[in-house]
Order: C-alpha cells, then sequence, then structure tokens
C-alpha cells in the first residue's frame, strides 16, 4: 500500500496577538504614560489598503496637540495629518505600511494623536520577533501516516498540516522541522487498545524526486512491519502567526504554548525601545541637538537591560521545559 501524507493539527494558545500587543504597550512600554487622545466626531468609511488617500475626519474637540504633520493613529492604521481646520482634519490614509482593509471605524473611536509607539508597528515588530526565536523554541506537532507492509519510508508532506480553526489554510514554515519522535501502533489479537512502540532513529529526507513523493520530502524510517501499519511522528516545527494580516490582530501564534505568551510582548517591547535610541542618535553628520527635558543618552538602552535579563531567563526556561518533554535539543 502507499504511503500517505502527514496530516495533523496545531494548537493555540488562548491569548491574541492584539492581547499580545495590548501587553507590550500597557505593561513596559506606556505604563501610565500615553499620548494626546481625542474621539472620532462621525463614523470614517472603510478603505482599501490604498496608501495616500485623502480624506477628511471630524473630531470631537479641538485637537490642540494636533497639526499639519502629525500623525494619527486609529486602531491599527496611521494616518498623516496635512490640513487642519479646527476639528475637521484632512489626512492621507494608511501610513508607514499600516492598513485599514474594509475597516469602518465608529463614532467615538479612540484616536491617538503622534503615537509614540503606533500599534502597527508594534504588530510588525512582533511579527519579527516571533520569526527571530532560536531552533530549540519550537512547536511539537503530531500526526498519522499509515504505511504499507513493504514501505520503509513515507511522505511527509507539511502543507497538509491545515491549523486548527482555520478551516483549508496550510502553513507554511520558514526554517525546515525536525523529528522529535516516532512511535508504532501495534495491536494484539483480542485486544481493543492501541500500544504505541518507538520506532529508534527515523530521520527526514528533503532531496526526493517529486515523481516519487508530491512534497519531495519523505520519513525515513529504517525498517519495514510486515503489514499496514499506523505511525504517529511529532515534528518540531517553527512558530508562526496564524495569518499574517497587518488590519486584524484577532488572530493567535500557531503552536504556541500558553506558558510562552508572555516571551513575545516582552521581546518586542525590547526592541522598540532600543530602537529609539538608534534614533537618538545621528550616524551621518553627529549627535541631534538635545532639549532640556530629554533624557540622558543611554537611558532608554540602560532601561531596556532589566527587561533583557528577564527576557534571557524566560527563553532559557522555556527551552529547558521543551528539553524535559521531548528529551531533544534543536541546535
Amino acid at each position: 500500500m502507499a504511503s500517505q501524507p502527514l496530516v495533523g493539527a496545531q494548537n493555540f494558545p488562548t491569548k491574541t496577538v492584539e492581547s499580545m500587543v495590548e501587553d507590550c504597550l500597557n505593561l513596559y512600554l506606556h505604563g501610565q504614560q500615553r499620548g494626546t487622545l481625542n474621539r472620532l466626531e462621525n463614523a470614517v468609511g472603510p478603505v482599501t489598503a490604498i496608501t495616500n488617500r485623502t480624506e477628511t475626519i471630524d473630531l470631537e474637540w479641538a485637537p490642540h496637540a494636533a497639526k499639519v504633520g502629525s500623525y494619527l493613529s486609529i486602531n491599527n492604521e496611521l494616518m498623516l495629518v496635512v490640513e487642519v481646520a479646527g476639528q475637521r482634519l484632512t489626512v492621507l490614509r494608511c501610513q508607514m505600511g499600516s492598513t485599514a482593509n474594509g475597516l469602518t471605524y465608529p463614532a467615538g473611536s479612540l484616536v491617538e494623536i503622534d503615537p509614540r509607539f503606533p500599534r502597527s508597528l508594534i504588530y510588525q515588530t512582533l511579527w519579527t520577533e516571533i520569526l527571530s526565536w532560536p531552533s530549540a523554541l519550537y512547536a511539537a506537532v503530531s500526526g498519522d501516516v499509515v504505511v504499507g507492509a513493504h514501505d520503509w519510508q513515507a511522505e511527509v508532506d507539511f502543507t497538509g498540516l491545515t491549523t486548527a480553526g482555520v478551516s483549508g489554510d496550510t502553513i507554511q514554515y520558514h526554517r525546515r522541522p525536525t523529528v522529535l519522535g516516532l512511535l508504532r501502533c501495534e495491536r494484539k489479537p483480542y485486544d481493543s487498545h492501541d500500544r504505541w512502540t518507538k520506532v529508534a532513529h527515523p530521520t527526514l529526507r528533503y532531496d526526493h524526486d517529486t515523481d516519487d513523493f508530491t512534497s519531495g520530502i519523505a520519513l525515513h524510517f529504517g525498517q519495514t512491519f510486515g503489514r499496514e501499519t499506523t505511525l504517529r511522528v511529532t515534528l518540531a516545527v517553527p512558530l508562526g502567526i496564524e495569518v499574517f494580516d497587518t488590519y486584524d490582530l484577532s488572530h493567535r501564534v500557531m503552536g504556541m504554548l500558553d506558558s510562552q505568551t508572555d516571551i513575545p510582548p516582552l521581546g518586542c517591547a525590547i526592541r522598540m525601545l532600543r530602537s529609539k535610541e538608534i534614533q537618538r542618535t545621528s550616524t551621518v553628520g553627529g549627535a541631534q541637538p538635545r532639549r532640556a527635558e530629554d533624557v540622558p543618552a543611554g537611558f532608554i538602552t540602560k532601561t531596556a537591560d532589566s527587561p533583557q535579563q528577564l527576557y534571557d531567563r524566560r527563553m532559557s526556561e522555556e527551552i529547558e521545559r521543551l528539553y524535559g518533554r521531548w528529551g531533544v535539543m534543536i541546535s
């Protein structure tokens, strides 16, 4: 019997990407401080991801902090102010890579003027943070494959690993998965219970002819079983966001354990803080002029040192947790 592609599902944490963005802002970046806030007087209609579309919006009260050249943040979209007439502002939509595909902002929606940490930028930084995680931090994904009596290898098609709760979607990995373990299902005569035994030294091969295996990837288990057998393979796969969508933050991080969900906001905050220090110093014409109320040079970097220590400790704890569970250290 020909082998079948591996099919499985990934678990999701309870936290959404939106909640991680809020954690980054509220726990580490903003604290009790916020930029100048206002609210929409009237609803703002939907717009596709067309940068620089001009639109007029009305705020509830005179935006003293808003001027030509200011940025407005509504939800996950940034707008550039190009004209101010009392409470009425003319803006350019979808700035700095932000989008608002199909979203309508109702009257009363919160408007932040010149946000220090725009949500759209935090989301992009959060995505970068998760993609940068080391191979030793991974999602463990299990799936079953049925092999024939004389098969000693089976196809593994990673696009067949569908996400739980997102019917029909497929996961695209930015790093090659690794085999954590392989079990063989054995059922004795007159025994209604499945018994799983370990198969030693399974490997993944990525260089197969696609005429033999459509995916070009095969699981080698180095033996035949004499009859049709169900194998359960567990793979270590990179983490990834369910759907990379800059206007919808309701998605979750595929395969991330609930115990790990505190790390991305922390890592994102460290990246955001350190980038602020980089922006304070010009590498072209010398140091930028500073105002008396500016914090000292290097202070932001020192502020990030304590979160960095916590971040390093939490990463080590989660790596050790996975190693204790699977007994495999991936480098």
